[in-house]
């Protein structure tokens, strides 16, 4: 399964904020990574086990750093799962 959502919002700039922190960058990105090993030694319909993972990934973008723009952000949030399964077919 894979999802992707986009997030576009402006806002009008605070020069007292830009001042005070410094000069930050205009693209930011920032992934994870999740993974769970399970296992059934007994009892349920069968043993097995199950390798499951998720890959998140984020990117931000400060429109008026990046493009010259007055303000505004980009954002989009990235996910992944794979489609392995442990409860239905192991557990019951």
């Amino acid at each position: 399964m894979l999802i992707c959502v986009l997030l576009i919002a402006g806002a009008a700039p605070d020069p007292a904020a830009a001042e005070s922190e410094g000069d930050p960058v205009a693209v930011t990105t920032e992934f994870g990574y999740i993974a769970d090993g399970l296992v059934n030694a007994s009892g349920g319909i069968r043993t097995g086990s199950a390798y499951l993972q998720n890959i998140d990934a984020t990117v931000t973008i400060d429109l008026g750093r990046f493009v010259g723009s007055r303000s505004g952000t980009l954002f989009a949030y990235l996910l992944w799962n794979d489609a392995s399964t442990f409860s239905d077919p192991v557990l019951g």
